[in-house]
């Protein structure tokens, strides 16, 4: 765990694993910043790239003085989550992409009070208040693809079933403003403590704070409002900013410039437009300077983006992810500067922050099957022998694209962990066998007999009140089930379908001692390499895919 944070000399420290890619530059420009008057210790996170003279992803610790060029022009800069109440397994990318619009525009004059009521007064930057920025700054909706802690995204009041809203943004030409006015006067040679300059500064830095966190709301807001949808903030947290602290002994200024803190609660670390993001509970460390990655980092830069691109890919395709999610941006050129090859895997990225033991990860987000207009349903499961395991589960993929995402994942599966119900076994490879059943025959309905019934039982307002549960029975032997997880008959029918053909199976299975056998023997003999998928740690963060 502890290899991942590495001290490269006196007062550096890196935060990457083997795979996380790091640019030379920004290492160089880390011992760099280093050597600034006051400077203690300077830590790069896993997403560290070069920046204009100073790096992005990284945290630095000082005393005595300030140094507003290490935060950078925007101030304030941050991530928002909110949740929403649209109904993440009906909408319809297009039509969310139609009442979208472009919000680019300044807000009008219906949204005049509420800026009243949330951005601080007098900055003479108001027409930028509610739109996005240029550069990696963007709001997307998302889902909720892979609960890892489910007590804990309970605890935040995240439903599986509506989407997400994450908006990074920041103070727009106020935190730019406030910077240059101060390289223009003081250079990049810092404030000194309890000086008048330094003084005036935190008070304007506080102020571009607040406009920033105000973007953000209004940007939720405004978004929300086209979409005809209601909301709630989960969290608001900036990565731009300079803050006093104490550490190690020493009380100083925390200086981050694209470093999440991990002393706020639970952060959202987003990957490149066509990549996941992840959902992680920090554990603050001294280590890391309290700080975690802010996303996933770039690669290139950008004035090359379009040259390696532009042969390969039109401005309409990056406007398609991979995950089947829509961009909209009519910037041609910021296409391709934020195209996801410019960028690191932001699998890199969580898979350093959790083996260096600085972030539990709770949910990754953005669904590949939702996204792919893919259903997903578990049909039946075997308990393992500890509480919360599975010895096996069948599950049923339904829509266009299914036979892909089949074979994305059919094969084996490694797990790299240490067993936490064997925690003295020396053993980290764990290997899960994925195979693929092909669905009934459609002529099984001759078969079956159909009865609608009431649901019972826990649920929504349909329970008790509408005949949507369906019973199946398979006539010749007498199975039957019975399937309410869904509102519809028509869906219920086809699960009941589903399940009850497995069943059959199972009973074909039962009777035949030599069929029994092979189940037996191709659970124990799960190929042991050649992995279809890897994924690492209790979180099961993905390495590859």
């Amino acid at each position: 765990m502890g290899n991942c944070i590495q001290h490269l000399a006196a007062g550096v420290t890196l935060i990457a694993a083997d795979n996380t890619w790091i640019d030379g530059d920004a290492i160089q420009q880390l011992h760099t910043t280093l050597t600034l008057p006051g400077m203690r210790h300077v830590a790069g996170m896993p997403d560290l790239h070069p920046g204009r003279g100073y790096p992005v992803g990284a945290a630095f610790f000082s005393l005595g003085r300030l140094y507003p060029a290490l935060i950078g022009g925007d101030i304030g800069c941050g991530m928002a989550l909110w949740t929403t109440d649209l109904d993440a397994r009906k909408v319809s990318l297009d039509k969310l992409e139609k009442r979208l619009g472009n919000i680019d525009t300044p807000l009008d004059d219906d949204w005049q009070a509420l800026v009243s009521t949330l951005a601080p007064p007098d900055t003479g930057f108001d027409p930028a208040l509610g739109t996005i920025g240029g550069g990696n700054h963007f709001a997307e909706l998302q889902r909720l693809d892979h609960i890892y802690q489910p007590a804990a995204l309970e605890a935040l009041q995240l439903d599986a079933r509506q989407l997400l809203l994450l908006v990074h943004s920041g103070s727009r030409g106020l935190g730019q403003f406030i910077l240059q006015q101060q390289v223009s006067q003081f250079g990049h040679r810092g404030l000194e403590q309890g000086s008048p300059a330094c003084a005036d500064y935190l008070a304007r830095h506080a102020t571009a704070l607040h406009f920033a966190e105000a973007n953000r709301e209004l940007i939720a807001r405004r978004m929300l409002a086209r979409l005809h949808a209601d909301g709630e903030p989960v969290l608001d947290i900036h990565h731009n900013l300079v803050v006093p602290a104490t550490i190690g002994g020493e009380a100083g200024w925390l200086h981050r410039k694209g470093a999440t803190p991990s002393s706020a609660g639970p952060v959202v670390i987003p990957g490149s437009r066509g990549d996941f993001c992840y959902l992680v509970a920090p554990r603050p460390s001294e280590d890391s300077l309290f700080s975690l990655a802010h996303g996933a980092g770039r690669k290139w830069m950008r004035s090359e983006c379009k040259d390696r691109l532009a042969r390969r890919f039109t401005p309409a395709q990056l406007s398609r992810t991979r995950l089947g999610s829509h961009v909209i941006c009519r910037d041609k050129q910021l296409m391709y500067e934020e195209a996801p090859e410019a960028y690191k895997p932001i699998d890199s990225i969580i898979d350093a922050l959790v083996q260096a033991g600085l972030v539990t990860v709770l949910a990754r987000l953005q669904h590949e099957a939702a996204q792919a207009g893919i259903r997903t349903e578990q049909l039946e499961r075997e308990d393992g022998e500890q509480p919360g395991t599975l010895r096996s589960v069948l599950l049923s993929l339904d829509g266009d694209g299914e036979d892909t995402l089949a074979s994305h994942w059919e094969g084996t599966i490694q797990w790299i962990c240490a067993s936490p119900w064997r925690p003295r076994h020396p053993r980290k490879n764990w290997f899960i066998g994925v195979a693929r059943c092909e669905a009934p025959s459609t002529t099984l309905a001759d078969e079956i007999r159909f009865e609608a019934t009431r649901s019972s039982g826990p649920g929504g307002q349909h329970v008790n009140k509408t005949e949507s549960a369906i019973r199946a029975t398979h006539v010749a032997t007498g199975i039957s089930v019975k399937v309410q997880t869904e509102r519809s008959q028509h869906a219920n029918k086809r699960l009941a379908m589903l399940l009850l053909a497995h069943k059959l199976a199972c009973r074909d299975e039962e009777m035949n001692a030599a069929q029994r056998g092979l189940r037996r023997q191709l659970h124990r003999q799960v190929e042991r390499g050649n992995p279809r998928r890897v994924f690492r740690g209790e979180g099961f963060v993905p390495l590859s895919s």
